[in-house]
């Protein structure tokens, strides 16, 4: 089917535009509208906020949950005992519990917060 109007494509099969005289604003000479930026609007800072904190909570966990098995297996730091049999391996997997739990708490009172304001500027576009 034709529809009257084709779009040239070039050998890789991708589609160009081809320049010409039918296009003035591809002449040098002829000064054209400055690009314009683009619109940042409150969703886009959530998202970029939402990320940030996604990525600072992620470099947390991790800081805090891969030591274990690499110092645990690879080194003999927590092979120290503490009292009664108890190493410092134990103390250090025991601390991992409140830390995770204060991860959650954190994002989840912080996410919390970024579903109210993307709620309210809902509603403002509305």
């Amino acid at each position: 089917m034709v529809t009257g109007f084709e779009v040239p494509v070039d050998d890789r099969g991708r589609d160009r535009i081809q320049k010409g005289a039918d296009m003035p604003h591809d002449d040098p000479d002829v000064p054209g509208p400055e690009p314009a930026e683009p619109e940042r609007s409150v969703f886009d800072d959530l998202v970029r906020e939402r990320n940030r904190l996604v990525g600072t909570l992620a470099v947390v966990t991790c800081l805090c949950f891969f030591p274990l098995p690499i110092l645990g297996q690879f080194t003999t730091v927590l092979g120290g005992v503490v009292g009664s049999g108890l190493t410092w391996a134990w103390i250090y997997a025991f601390v991992q519990f409140p830390v995770a739990l204060l991860v959650a708490a954190w994002y989840s009172v912080r996410a919390r917060e970024l579903d109210r304001v993307a709620e309210h500027a809902w509603r403002e576009r509305a």
